[in-house]
């Protein structure tokens, strides 16, 4: 781990806290987390094409449910279709 020099809010949870490079020690110890996690987190914020592609991607309504919560809806998204539900007989 790099030096934590710096107070601040981090790029992945976006809580204040002690940073390593813009990351939060608890982002970087989580194993479902990380660096790479914490920059595309960071990257859903403030890009808001990246979002969308990142939405675009989300295939279970349970997922962008889950996205919309973290990040915010992104533009362009209704144009999304919504995935169908097939019945099995």
């Amino acid at each position: 781990m790099g030096f934590m020099d710096k107070i601040g809010r981090c790029k992945g949870c976006d809580k204040a806290a002690r940073l390593d490079d813009g990351v939060c020690k608890s982002c970087l110890d989580n194993p479902k987390r990380g660096r790479a996690w914490a920059e595309m987190s960071n990257k859903c914020r403030t890009e808001p094409d990246f979002a969308f592609s990142v939405y675009a991607r989300i295939r279970t309504p349970r997922g962008r449910e889950i996205f919309v919560e973290a990040y915010g809806l992104p533009p362009g998204s209704e144009r999304i279709a919504r995935p169908r539900l097939s019945l099995v007989n």
